[in-house]
């Protein structure tokens, strides 16, 4: 989960206009958090589901959110 509200933005925006495709990039990190070893370039993205889970703080447990994204075109680049 973030701070901002980006996600959620484009999710309502794609739902009542169905014309807002958007780019994305996804970062692969080490396994210390530290170091970007690969990062994935998506273009002509669209959001098909986004999953959030039941806030219930006397579970205790990590919120995680879950989205799958149709996208036209995937490039990968390793970070030397």
């Amino acid at each position: 989960m973030t701070k901002g509200l980006g996600l959620w933005t484009w999710f309502r925006d794609i739902h009542d206009a169905r014309s807002s495709r958007a780019f994305g990039e996804i970062v692969m990190l080490s396994a210390d958090r530290a170091t970007e070893v690969l990062r994935f370039k998506l273009t002509g993205c669209l959001p098909i589901k986004i999953k959030a889970p039941a806030l219930n703080a006397a579970d205790g447990l990590i919120a995680i959110e879950e989205a799958q994204v149709a996208f036209e075109t995937l490039d990968v680049e390793e970070v030397a």
